[in-house]
């Protein structure tokens, strides 16, 4: 919404980044518990500003046919730093103290922010566009096949509930056997493990989304969340059967992540990046919230394995509404980053149809078909060049006369893009409906025919 027109949104995210570096490292100076609750938030509110930006900044600078592992690689990245985090800050905490240690974290946010500057310096600039005033767009973000996969983004956000439970569930389990202390190391050690396998496959889970469908890896997450879960609410269960649960829910993490942000990069229109990722930032925040405070008062009230079937529940329920934007999803093209926002994309092919009964296309316009993609300088289908000629063959070749009508031609591919003309090729199996000559009878016993045996009528 801030952060539509290119320059704005760079500013955003440079901003942003910088403010939650410099908000952050400031809660090691706080001296008054008011300043310790307020300068969190303003770090929060600033990572909330670069977050979107920093999504539609990539779908600028990224081709299309790779936004799955540019959005895996950030999003491994990120599970990375939650594993080196905390471990480098307990080395800082043993050597400088706390306070100190909270000052140091502004050098990686700092770095961080020069990084985003470095990339935009040394990228293609974007296309100018006109200048937009800052305002709340929402209603053009839900239209069409963007507002379909909101609906399935929403549902899954609102069973993921905050890490934070599963560690706590695993505390639970492991207490009655161990010290309350070498329970909650236990269960430290199976969240690395959680971070770990959101880590390894990030990348894969984007891979798989550009080359079939980002709603699949989506789903496949839901339903890897959906069985961690169950573990953690079927009760006392051996350490191997809970990291089982950990690893199964950083696994759905991972794919889930990474496909939200490919789905959307490719369904929104480039003027409403900033916009529809600032929807599904928002979506994301207030669902994560809604699931853990739901979850909380399940945990209170009835039982921690009630919260979790809850949870599980939530999950299931996503599956088909994710599923149902599938059927409107469409590919990522190879030739433009923009789309229209109705799911289909700039730059894609139309699909061929077989021209209605009665129709040929004219022997002017086969000729000037263009030989290869080298003389022609383009990669994507054209018109042939029509001419309205009525045939004047004789009836011995023609049944009847037929105007000849425009087309859509297939030109030859090179051959590293033939893997992706499987569908145009199954769809141009069936050859035109041309003219076919009339088929020829004998005459009649008795009957005499003079001159042509096929006179014209």
């Amino acid at each position: 919404m801030l952060n539509d027109p290119g320059r704005r949104r760079r500013r955003v995210a440079v901003g942003g980044y910088t403010t939650t570096a410099i908000l952050s490292a400031a809660i090691g100076a706080a001296a008054a518990p008011w300043q310790a609750g307020v300068l969190p938030a303003g770090a929060w509110a600033a990572r909330g500003l670069r977050v979107p930006a920093r999504n539609a900044l990539l779908a600028d600078i990224v081709p299309p046919a790779v936004y799955g592992r540019a959005y895996g690689f950030e999003r491994a990245m990120d599970n990375l730093g939650a594993i080196g985090g905390p471990l480098l800050a307990i080395a800082l905490v043993a050597l400088v103290g706390v306070r100190a240690a909270i000052g140091l974290s502004v050098i990686p946010g700092l770095l961080a922010a020069l990084a985003v500057i470095y990339a935009i310096r040394h990228t293609a600039t974007a296309r100018q566009r006109v200048s937009q005033p800052i305002r709340i767009r929402i209603r053009p973000v839900l239209r069409g096949h963007l507002g379909r996969l909101m609906i399935g983004v929403t549902a899954f956000e609102t069973g993921n509930a905050a890490a934070t439970l599963l560690i706590l569930r695993a505390t639970d389990l492991f207490d009655p056997g161990r010290s309350q202390t070498a329970a909650t190391q236990l269960a430290l050690i199976l969240y690395v493990a959680y971070n770990i396998a959101a880590t390894l496959i990030s990348i894969p889970a984007g891979r798989y989304g550009d080359r079939f469908n980002p709603i699949r890896v989506l789903a496949a997450g839901v339903i890897c969340f959906a069985a961690g879960y169950g573990v953690f609410a079927a009760g006392p269960r051996p350490p191997w059967l809970l990291a089982t649960g950990f690893i199964l829910a950083g696994l759905g993490i991972g794919c889930g992540e990474t496909a939200e942000s490919a789905a959307v990069a490719t369904l929104a229109p480039a003027s409403l990046r900033g916009s529809a990722f600032g929807l599904l930032a928002t979506v994301q925040a207030v669902a994560n919230l809604a699931a853990s405070a739901v979850a909380g008062i399940l945990w209170t009230a009835v039982s921690p394995a009630a919260a979790f079937l809850f949870l599980a529940v939530a999950m299931i329920i996503s599956v088909p509404l994710i599923l149902a934007s599938r059927r409107t999803y469409a590919s990522p093209p190879d030739a433009d980053h923009s789309s229209d926002g109705q799911g289909s994309v700039k730059g894609s092919r139309p699909p061929l149809s077989r021209p209605p009964r009665g129709e040929m296309i004219s022997a002017e316009s086969s000729a000037s078909r263009p030989s290869s993609y080298e003389e022609d300088g383009e990669d994507q289908e054209r018109p042939l060049a029509v001419t309205r000629t009525v045939s004047t063959a004789p009836m011995a070749n023609i049944r009847s006369r037929r105007i000849s009508r425009p087309m859509p031609a297939v030109l030859p591919r090179p051959p590293s893009q033939r893997s992706r003309m499987r569908p145009l090729r199954r769809a141009t199996r069936r050859p035109a409906m041309c003219s076919r000559p009339a088929r020829q009878t004998r005459p009649a016993r008795g009957r005499r025919t003079t001159g042509s045996a096929f006179p014209p009528r």
